[in-house]
């Protein structure tokens, strides 16, 4: 069954360049409002002189915060309000990754413990608290009109325990873990939330050149753009609970059982736990 499109309200967090930059120029150019929020003023006005070269300036705006500050996520959701007239789409993709740890992180390692208490409290609070509070904020107003997609960008499985990519790692795994129990929590309610990656090292500024890579080699953001809009599919048939390999994903992935196609996180894990027995009045 096809669903005619309907143009959504969307909000895209660190959308100032790379992976955030891509999904919200995509979002633009298939007819959605897109809010560009980012915590770097010259980024979000280049994202913004991008969609008006693509003739779809009037539908993008710009809020500039940075997403660990008190009330940001509330702050982000009334500028969506002003700006969008609400919000139906919520993107979690701001984050920070072990670039900011070190450049040359692959060459020079980082050990947990040289790590700082200031720097793991800045990786919790911008890869797994704001999206969590974000998804809060966005979610109560997505019960209203009974529709929402909030689609979550963590990383790959092995990164998330990897060596050497503690906090970076850790913080990924805690969104995948609020994703699977939100999809779960809102089921039905017209509501769906999902996950997609890269599916590898893409061509963002988290890779810095101080790495080594061939650039022309690394996931270009813009394939995150086809999952992205399955997820946008309307009515009942709109995927939930998936988690999405974007480089190897194809529209029959799902239905074919194709590897880049999973439930979130890591089902089956602690399905022998001992719960025990109601008490019996």
């Amino acid at each position: 069954m096809t669903y005619p499109f309907i143009s959504r309200k969307a909000v895209v967090t660190g959308s100032g360049s790379g992976l955030g930059r891509a999904i919200a120029l995509g979002l633009l150019k298939a007819g959605h409002q897109v809010l560009v929020v980012d915590q770097r003023e010259p980024s979000i006005a280049e994202t913004l002189s991008l969609a008006q070269g693509m003739g779809c300036g009037e539908r993008a705006f710009g809020f500039t915060i940075d997403l660990t500050v008190h009330d940001a996520a509330m702050l982000v959701m009334d500028a969506a309000d002003r700006c969008l007239g609400g919000v139906e789409i919520l993107v979690n993709n701001a984050g920070i990754g072990p670039d900011t740890l070190r450049k040359d992180y692959f060459g020079n390692p980082v050990h947990f413990d040289e790590i700082s208490d200031d720097m793991v409290r800045l990786f919790f609070n911008v890869n797994g608290i704001a999206p969590l509070l974000l998804s809060m904020h966005a979610t109560r107003r997505m019960r209203k009109g009974g529709w929402g997609r909030i689609i979550n960008v963590t990383t790959s499985n092995d990164s998330m325990m990897r060596p050497h990519l503690i906090p970076y790692g850790g913080t990924k795994a805690s969104l995948e873990s609020h994703s699977a129990a939100m999809a779960q929590e809102l089921e039905g309610s017209g509501i769906t939330v999902n996950v997609v990656v890269p599916g590898g090292v893409a061509d963002t500024g988290m890779v810095p050149d101080a790495l080594g890579f061939d650039r022309a080699s690394l996931i270009k953001p813009e394939v995150m753009l086809p999952p992205i809009f399955w997820f946008l599919t309307e009515g009942t048939s709109a995927p939930n609970n998936k988690r999405v390999l974007a480089a190897t994903w194809t529209p029959q992935a799902d239905a074919n059982n194709d590897p880049a196609v999973r439930p979130i996180g890591w089902p089956g894990v602690g399905s022998k736990a001992i719960i025990p027995a109601t008490r019996k009045h």
